[in-house]
């Protein structure tokens, strides 16, 4: 008999259980992340709705379609498909996982230029954290970084990646970066003939440094942290 009352129990939670999950309501603002860049998404009653994304280009119209926690939403003739639990939207596009919540999402901010007092303020090691493009600020951690770290030192720049054969610090150590401090910052330039390499490393009032580079007509922008607290940087 108790188990007979077990299993009548089970059954009505279970019971109970399903028409909560099926009654899900999706309707309303959602938000994201996508490598530290924010996404809002809003889906509407009538199975319309929007996609707010600058990875995306803008703002572009959305259509969502339901069925148990199975969701799929389409934008821009794309569909991804995903689950849905109370608090959270769990779609599945290109491998990648995005996660949406209600919780809204702040764009990565980094600190304001500031010059430096002397280039006492830039020597050391320094782990990349962030890369511009277009001026979007993004995670570079969430991109699987293809930037390596960086030692300044003894007038040289030298790139640190995760191992000895990692081809990019390799690339970049080719262009025998050297600097001088002028004006507040470091000015890069190249020491190897025919490279044609220009930028500086700039500090930042959150003790952050920016790295902007210019070579063969490419522009790149990193942000780099110190390595670790007995590095932090001079004011």
């Amino acid at each position: 008999m108790k188990k007979l009352i077990s299993l009548i129990l089970i059954l009505c939670m279970a019971c109970m259980l399903i028409p909560a999950m099926a009654d899900t309501d999706v309707t309303g603002t959602w938000y994201a992340s996508m490598m530290g860049i924010p996404m809002t998404m809003t889906l509407n009653a009538d199975g319309t709705g929007t996609m707010i994304s600058p990875v995306q280009g803008g703002e572009a119209p959305a259509a969502w379609t339901m069925e148990g926690d199975k969701i799929t939403i389409t934008v821009n003739d794309s569909p991804a498909t995903g689950t849905v639990t109370a608090d959270a939207i769990t779609l599945e596009e290109s491998g990648m996982e995005i996660v949406f919540t209600r919780d809204a999402v702040e764009a990565i901010t980094v600190g304001e230029i500031k010059a430096a007092e002397s280039v006492d303020a830039f020597l050391g090691k320094w782990a990349v954290k962030y890369m511009e493009t277009d001026g979007l600020i993004m995670d570079i951690n969430a991109l699987g970084s293809v930037m390596p770290d960086v030692t300044i030192a003894d007038g040289a720049i030298t790139f640190v990646g995760s191992s000895e054969d990692d081809m990019f610090a390799a690339m970049y150590n080719l262009l025998g970066l050297v600097y001088t401090f002028e004006d507040g910052k470091l000015a890069i330039t190249s020491s190897v003939d025919g490279a044609n390499a220009t930028g500086s490393f700039e500090l930042l009032d959150d003790g952050m440094i920016r790295m902007t580079l210019d070579s063969e007509g490419n522009t790149l922008i990193f942000y780099y942290a110190p390595a670790n607290t007995a590095e932090q940087p001079a004011a």
